[in-house]
């Protein structure tokens, strides 16, 4: 499974992440050492939970908001919905240190059956890699507001953003 929308937000849904979301100076991003577990690798981003992994709790006021935009894609997509598991918006940049490194960890959000949402926040340069039989098998080009969906148990990876210098993503994972 994999879908792609880039027409699903109102002309509200962006006025509301334009002035909340984007408006960095307002949004509290907290600092992670690394995108996976040690010693995967050490490529630092930034990210403001929505809904804490695997506890099903909101923690942040955009929770809702977020779910909101996740129910419009699904209803508009034909996707079921019976719970979400993680919610959350990342950020990832370039790094000096990694500029000839953009390949991030190769994962799967969960190991059970689950689905997983991008919300792309920001045009990038730093694409989400899908892989099948350890091959890539799609390659998504962020574009603000376009969405994608698919198999979560489908490895995929993200590029590091290199002209873009900044990548900005919502992420929510459900079944």
């Amino acid at each position: 499974m994999f879908i792609e929308d880039k027409n699903f937000l109102t002309d509200n849904d962006k006025k509301y992440i334009h002035e909340n979301i984007l408006n960095l100076n307002t949004l509290p991003l907290y600092w992670n050492d690394r995108t996976g577990p040690a010693p995967t690798d050490n490529q630092p981003f930034l990210s403001h939970v929505l809904i804490a992994r695997d506890r099903n709790e909101k923690l942040s006021p955009h929770t809702d908001f977020f779910i909101n935009v996740l129910n419009t894609f699904c209803k508009k997509n034909k996707i079921k919905i019976e719970k979400i598991f993680r919610g959350c918006i990342n950020l990832t940049f370039t790094l000096a240190s990694n500029i000839k490194n953009t390949k991030g960890i190769i994962h799967k959000d969960h190991n059970f059956p689950h689905k997983q949402f991008i919300l792309y926040l920001n045009n990038s340069d730093g694409r989400t890699i899908l892989l099948k039989n350890k091959k890539p098998w799609k390659k998504i080009k962020p574009h603000m507001f376009k969405a994608i969906c698919f198999d979560g148990l489908n490895e995929h990876y993200a590029e590091t953003p290199l002209k873009n210098q900044k990548r900005i993503i919502v992420v929510m994972t459900f079944i």
